[in-house]
């Protein structure tokens, strides 16, 4: 049975009668009621949208202000709602009319929808074919994959246990770049980068645009609205746009259901390919008026103060600083074992390496949730690729590639950890492909990527990017591998081969400073009291790690098979009951 979620947006609620969404009135929100202006219906408004011009349309989708008259004074708009009326008197624009915003973005959205969908889908594409993984490999690509691999299997059918060896010492620098990214971080100016906020009274803070893309997320649909909905943020500066797939019927009837804040707003994405969540983020980012965007997921707990944290440090900080990212920790870690590895590799992640890379302005992998970006560079850069599953980590590099810097935030995001074992399979693989489209994305012009981000930002991104595939797919083998050559006695040959001892010795050494330089940092993220329960469970991070491996595979097979599909992670399968928002 269904139960409906009722978030009240004031006395004067009522119904959107374009969309059927139980959306506040609105001009429920701060602030006078509107005088003097006459309430038009859906003919004007339609006729109006359909004499739109081009220069006009980026102001019609994103502030609900239509021209609807024109004299030698200029242009007269109707309004979609008090948030426009306010912003036309800020720039001092004419409005005539007043109109019900829901049935604005109706007729908007369907006058305009496959202009909008284009964009989401092929904006990239189009304008920075470089930049997007719609194409797999180039030309070059596929040669250089090609002699690769032609020459290492001659290699080995030629000269057997040598080439073997060469191989394993291969292996062996890709393991290295991962030990030294993650003694860097164990090392590095953590707190230098947890950024000082302005403090800014509410008629200082920006207009923030909230996106929150949902797909069969009725589990926890309920909590994440809830969730936004305790931010503490002034509503007439919140945009919030609840993103929908028009062919996820389930959760579209769940959220009619729901009576929403004022500040509210579904967007239902048509269905067009590719179907991903960076494609519903483009559609949703035409139609918002943020100054700022925040992106969560379906599952988050956010702290209510994080927007007015990244507004504060956005305020005093450089404008290329483009981006800040929030910590993201789990509420229900103590699921399971698999929870507990899950947590443990978070903390690493958000509590250590994104710090420091952060500090040292170097290029970082952005969590898919929790980020802030400035709306004009987000725009500016393309916003998300639509063909990577893994859009964070690729707009991250982009960003810094483009001359942008991304900072973290002393701020924390609860999430449910991934307890079942096929679920987490499925998630890890999309995770890892994505990250695969990545490095294939950036490594198609390598000295462009050298040239754009100097030699320390180049390293650091080989370092997380291809380190951590390539580790995760060679892995289980050089473990394998090292493991059979010391059961054969090889680590102890005779003296005259001093050259198998030290390739034993070698493989044997990276292979436990892999697992010793992980432990450390782990030990040093897990330091607060309500963490330091989860340092035992380091003891199984080899095994940990080779699940890692087994959704690389799966990652790898998939990329080639199908390179854009979603592997759908389910949530709401937590034991314990998600962390309360204040």
């Amino acid at each position: 049975m269904r139960v409906a979620v009722r978030l009240l947006g004031g006395e004067n609620s009522s119904v959107g009668p374009a969309a059927g969404f139980g959306l506040a009135d609105n001009f429920s929100l701060p602030g006078r009621p509107a005088a003097g202006l006459r309430r038009i219906g859906e003919r004007e408004i339609s006729a109006a949208i359909g004499r739109i011009r081009p220069e006009e349309l980026e102001t019609a989708l994103r502030r609900r202000l239509i021209p609807i008259a024109r004299d030698p004074d200029g242009i007269i708009y109707v309004a979609g709602d008090r948030l426009a009326l306010a912003y036309a008197k800020r720039k001092g624009l004419r409005v005539g009319a007043l109109a019900n915003r829901h049935r604005v973005l109706a007729l908007l959205q369907r006058r305009f929808r496959n202009r909008l969908m284009h964009a989401a889908s092929r904006r990239l594409l189009e304008e920075a074919p470089v930049y997007s993984a719609a194409r797999r490999l180039t030309r070059s690509q596929r040669w250089l994959i090609a002699v690769v691999f032609l020459l290492g299997t001659a290699s080995v059918a030629v000269l057997g246990s040598i080439a073997t060896a060469v191989f394993g010492c291969l292996c062996s620098l890709f393991f290295l770049l991962v030990i030294g990214l993650r003694l860097l971080s164990l090392g590095g100016p953590v707190e230098a980068e947890h950024l000082e906020p302005v403090r800014l009274s509410d008629d200082e803070l920006p207009e923030f645009t909230i996106l929150v893309p949902l797909f069969r997320e009725i589990s926890v649909v309920g909590q994440i609205l809830e969730s936004i909905a305790a931010i503490d943020y002034p509503a007439d500066r919140l945009d919030v746009k609840i993103v929908l797939e028009e062919n996820d019927r389930e959760t579209v009837e769940y959220v009619r259901d729901c009576v929403l804040p004022a500040h509210f707003e579904v967007i239902v994405v048509p269905v067009c390919k590719p179907q991903t969540k960076p494609k519903a983020l483009n559609y949703a980012l035409s139609l918002s008026r943020g100054d700022f965007v925040a992106v969560y997921d379906a599952e988050d707990v956010p702290d209510p103060r994080q927007l007015r944290l990244a507004a504060g440090v956005f305020a005093r900080a450089p404008e290329e600083l483009a981006c800040l990212q929030a910590r993201l920790d789990f509420f229900n870690a103590s699921d399971n074992w698999l929870t507990r590895q899950f947590a443990i590799e978070y903390a690493v992640l958000f509590r250590r390496l994104l710090p420091v890379l952060a500090s040292l302005s170097l290029p970082l992998p952005l969590g898919g949730t929790s980020n802030h970006f400035r709306a004009s560079i987000l725009r500016k850069v393309g916003a998300w690729d639509p063909h990577n599953v893994t859009e964070d980590a690729d707009l991250g590099l982009r960003l810094a590639r483009m001359g942008y810097r991304t900072g973290v935030i002393d701020s924390e995001t609860s999430e449910e950890a991934n307890g079942a074992l096929g679920n987490w399979m499925q998630q890890r693989a999309r995770w890892l492909k994505g990250w695969m489209q990545t490095w294939l994305v950036h490594m198609r012009e390598p000295g462009r990527l050298f040239h754009e981000l100097g030699w320390a930002g180049y390293l650091a991104t080989q370092a997380w990017l291809a380190g951590l595939i390539f580790s995760s797919l060679v892995h289980p083998f050089f473990l394998a591998y090292t493991l059979w050559l010391i059961a054969r006695g090889e680590f102890f040959p005779a003296k005259a081969d001093l050259i198998g001892t030290a390739i034993v010795g070698l493989n044997l050494a990276v292979l436990l400073a892999g697992y010793a330089a992980y432990a450390l940092v782990a030990w040093e993220a897990l330091a607060r009291r309500r963490d330091r329960h989860l340092r035992p469970w380091l003891i199984f991070t080899p095994v940990y790690w080779l699940l890692i491996s087994a959704a690389a595979w799966m990652a790898l097979w998939q990329l080639m098979r199908n390179p854009f599909g979603w592997n759908k992670t389910r949530h709401g399968l937590a034991r314990r009951p998600r962390r309360m928002v204040p």
